[in-house]
């Protein structure tokens, strides 16, 4: 896996793919939660991998409650 942002599923312990960009991860979160609703992301993981080492970025209530707030920005602009 060259992509230094991996999403993981935490139940199943899955990767579920890798992104190129935080900005890409984010933006793929906010469709998977806007097509099938925030429990579809709330057992998520964002992960970017750097030498070989994990540092996480945001997992579970964090990514919906980001998501969440990222959606309620977007209703104010538009």
């Amino acid at each position: 896996m060259n992509a230094p942002y991996i999403l993981l599923d935490l139940l199943s312990g899955n990767v579920l793919t890798d992104f190129a960009s935080e900005a890409e991860a984010w933006w793929t979160l906010r469709e998977m939660a806007v097509d099938d609703g925030p429990e579809a992301i709330e057992h998520l993981s964002l992960v970017r991998m750097r030498d070989g080492q994990p540092t996480l970025i945001a997992m579970e209530d964090e990514i919906v409650r980001r998501v969440a707030q990222g959606l309620h920005q977007e209703a104010i602009v538009n």
